[in-house]
C-alpha cells in the first residue's frame, strides 16, 4: 500500500515538472516569435534585447537559426 502511494506521488511530481517545463518552453517560443517580428520591423538589436530581456547573443542566434541577415 505504501509503495503505491509513493509511486502516485512521484507521478504527480513528474506531471508538475512537465507542466512547468512546457510553460517555460512556450514563453521562450513566444519571445522568439516576438524577436522575429521586431527584426521584420527593422528594430535594432539593443532595443530588442531591452524589450524581450534576451541577450544580444540569443537574438543573434535567432537571426542565424532563421537564416536572416541583420545590419547593426
Amino acid at each position: 500500500m505504501r509503495k503505491s502511494c509513493g509511486i502516485e506521488k512521484g507521478k504527480i511530481e513528474g506531471e508538475k515538472i512537465g507542466i512547468e517545463k512546457g510553460k517555460l518552453e512556450g514563453k521562450l517560443e513566444e519571445r522568439h516569435a516576438t524577436v522575429l517580428k521586431m527584426l521584420q520591423l527593422s528594430m535594432d538589436i539593443d532595443t530588442i534585447a531591452d524589450i524581450t530581456t534576451l541577450s544580444k547573443e540569443e537574438i543573434m542566434s535567432i537571426v542565424k537559426d532563421n537564416n536572416l541577415t541583420h545590419q547593426p
